[in-house]
């Protein structure tokens, strides 16, 4: 079975280093995978057996595809009903109970919604956690929860500063700020975030007047984040 395959690429304009495989992030599923899914699905793998797959339906519901076998049976949940107009869904699971699906709707409707999904029964069931619509400004890119329940969103930019939000229940969300190694960057994208065996990775995209400089950022509480070593 192939698991998660992520690039990871460095400060380097217009150029990929390398690429890794892991659990705790993305991945490639399996050829023995749930019918009729969108194009536009997120997907997360827990570990080499619980993978999950989030996407909207053909009429418009937010949906859970997810295996505790490896990909050799799925089953299908709805998280939501109706949803107004296009958009995508991100999932992450803390453990194999607790997962999250975050909703969001197409920017291209006004104010994107943003609507944050719990099931505490492996993704059976599903209630609405909270509406994020106000709380996150950007176009979200990633979700990742980790198993002390704090969570995380990246986003890309929409005329705000943001592209790193972190959860905890202290805190509630907040935004989160990287050092950013590159000089007269107009804005910061986030592109994407995930847990491996050491801590948090985190992928970024500074936008410049001559181009995109990407980066990889690693932190072991998701707070304080150095630029990954030998880069």
């Amino acid at each position: 079975m192939v698991m998660k395959a992520i690039l990871r690429m460095i400060w380097l304009v217009g150029g990929i280093a390398a690429a890794e495989m892991g659990i705790g992030g993305k991945a490639v599923l399996p050829a023995a995978e749930p019918q009729g899914l969108e194009a536009e699905e997120d997907t997360f793998s827990l570990d080499e057996e619980r993978m999950y797959r989030a996407f909207l339906s053909e009429d418009n519901r937010v949906c859970l595809a997810y295996t505790a076998d490896g990909g050799a049976s799925w089953e299908e949940t709805t998280v939501s009903g109706v949803v107004s107009g296009n958009g995508r869904a991100f999932v992450s699971f803390a453990d194999e109970d607790t997962g999250y699906v975050l909703y969001c709707a197409d920017p291209g409707a006004g104010q994107m919604e943003k609507v944050l999904y719990v099931t505490e029964d492996g993704g059976r069931t599903f209630s609405v956690q909270e509406d994020l619509s106000s709380v996150i400004a950007g176009y979200p890119t990633d979700l990742l929860y980790v198993p002390d329940g704090t969570g995380y969103v990246t986003v890309t930019y929409h005329g705000t500063d943001e592209y790193l939000y972190r959860f905890d229940e202290r805190n509630g969300w907040s935004s989160v700020d990287v050092e950013i190694p590159v000089e007269d960057y107009s804005y910061v994208n986030g592109i994407g975030i995930e847990k491996d065996g050491r801590g948090l990775v985190l992928d970024l995209e500074a936008v410049t007047a001559e181009g995109s400089v990407f980066g990889v950022f690693t932190s072991p509480d998701g707070l304080n984040w150095t630029q990954k070593s030998g880069q």
